[in-house]
């Protein structure tokens, strides 16, 4: 079931299609990263929203950085395929430019000069690029199923693992993110 919050102003990115499919680990990797894609795509209310956003920026900076650097990286190498995800990167090439510059106007603006209409405009460069990634990805992970199921589950274990070793994220579900009738 889902909100009407929740599906606005994109879908989320189902799961139930390949997610109980256990016959490869690329249905299982296209899984966990539709999760953390839907975690991005969702926009919340909680009442510090730029301190949300602040939030939202770092997770995004980190899930990409770690995603391009180490995953794909790692699922190039490993299967010898030079070019592989480059079709991912480069929709990531497309929203950085709006990314930044959003990020860089949560980062600086003061709750006293909070302008949502601002705020809207330069979401709204980067958003649909975005988007795009990241239901693109999923299928792109999921193709992954023509090569070693071992491989790719590897592949994946490591960017797990070396995601959360490496995250200094302040997280959406923070505290100073989350409402008081919430904690």
């Amino acid at each position: 079931m889902s909100s009407q919050l929740a599906d606005q102003p994109f879908p989320l990115i189902a799961t139930l299609p390949f997610s109980e499919d256990t016959s490869h680990s690329a249905y299982y990797v296209a899984t966990q990263m539709a999760l953390a894609h839907n975690d991005l795509i969702q926009i919340s209310t909680f009442c510090n929203f730029l301190a949300y956003c602040q939030c939202w920026c770092e997770y995004m900076h980190h899930h990409h950085d770690t995603e391009e650097e180490q995953f794909f990286f790692e699922i190039e190498k490993t299967r010898s395929v030079a070019g592989l995800m480059e079709a991912i990167v480069e929709q990531y090439r497309a929203f950085t430019p709006g990314f930044e510059s959003f990020d860089a106007w949560v980062k600086s603006c003061q709750l006293k000069d909070f302008d949502g209409k601002k705020m809207k405009e330069l979401f709204d460069v980067f958003a649909t690029p975005l988007h795009i990634d990241l239901v693109d990805e999923i299928a792109t992970l999921r193709a992954l199923d023509k090569y070693d199921s071992d491989v790719i589950c590897l592949a994946y274990k490591r960017f797990d693992k070396s995601a959360m070793n490496t995250d200094k994220v302040r997280h959406l579900f923070a505290l100073e993110c989350v409402p008081a009738y919430l904690r």
